[in-house]
């Protein structure tokens, strides 16, 4: 049976137990050796614990869960952003300073996903999330998206989990043991036939057209193009100007301006023009860009 003892070093009562290997410990309660029956008795009982965990076999789940009772029991408080919902509220913003601004949607993305699959878990502990819990989520991701797209998801919590293991939340990463999903063979990449841009045009909204156009004639990304303003249209010039999001690369593009303003369905007056968008309405182009249900059923059957 545990025992408790003092030594002349230490101002706390210390725990003597026997493992299962048939050998003595010694460990702080952390529980001060003030003389009172209570602290005594705490004391006790934390000593017959670590005899619990030492004398039989037990996952690092069940160590932790009684190691974080055990602290909630002598401070009277939860282990400190044990929270899984908590901790990604705060790794995100610690993110904000260190990657791109797009980046960092992508990543709130990801996480508010993995939150909301998680459920009641997501407001527990983090290190009750299993390895399983991760790769159920990688699968529904897999289901509804692209492997590489997946992947990527797969990689953000990975970078989540890894943090937590940093500020030691968690003893073992459950999302190590979660392997990447294999990519399925890509059929070679070709460009659109001008019977295949004519028919998007055909059925294509007067926002997603001018995009269209825009795309055709820069070779842009959709990305970079919902994101042009007036500013960056040299008329003077014949120049559309552009650093692009993913390369941070500054580009001049030598086309004619005028020619595609024509397909826009907005032109503000004079005194809009400074910073606004091309493309109407931009507070709703991300959202669009996703896909305009009835735009895609009706190119996809033309």
């Amino acid at each position: 049976m545990a025992s408790l003892r003092r030594l002349p070093t230490s101002s706390n009562w210390i725990a003597c137990f026997i493992g299962i290997d048939g050998k003595r410990y010694q460990r702080s309660t952390g529980i001060k050796a003030d003389g009172k029956m209570s602290s005594r008795r705490q004391a006790q009982h934390i000593a017959e614990e670590y005899e619990d965990l030492a004398r039989k076999k037990k996952t690092v789940l069940q160590i932790q869960r009684v190691l974080s009772d055990l602290y909630e029991d002598v401070s009277g408080e939860a282990l400190p952003d044990s929270n899984a919902q908590a901790f990604a509220t705060k790794w995100l913003d610690s993110k904000q300073a260190e990657i791109r601004p797009h980046t960092l949607v992508f990543y709130r993305i990801k996480v508010e996903s993995f939150m909301k699959f998680l459920g009641a878990k997501a407001t527990g502990a983090i290190r009750e999330v299993t390895t399983e819990d991760v790769r159920r989520w990688r699968d529904s991701e897999a289901k509804r998206l692209t492997a590489a797209t997946a992947n990527h998801g797969l990689k953000c919590i990975r970078m989540y989990f890894a943090a937590a293991k940093r500020h030691n939340l968690i003893a073992d990463d459950p999302s190590k043991a979660v392997s990447i999903l294999k990519k399925p063979q890509e059929a070679a990449r070709r460009p659109f036939t001008r019977a295949e841009l004519e028919a998007l045009l055909k059925v294509a909204p007067l926002e997603w057209r001018s995009l269209i156009l825009f795309g055709l004639y820069t070779g842009q990304r959709l990305g970079d193009l919902a994101t042009l303003t007036w500013e960056q249209i040299d008329l003077d010039h014949n120049e559309i100007r552009l650093t692009t999001r993913k390369t941070s690369r500054h580009q001049d593009i030598k086309k004619s301006p005028s020619a595609l303003l024509c397909s826009l369905t907005y032109k503000p007056c004079q005194t809009e023009a400074q910073g606004a968008s091309l493309f109407i309405p931009m507070q709703m182009l991300s959202s669009r860009c996703r896909g305009d249900q009835e735009f895609c059923h009706a190119s996809s059957t033309s």
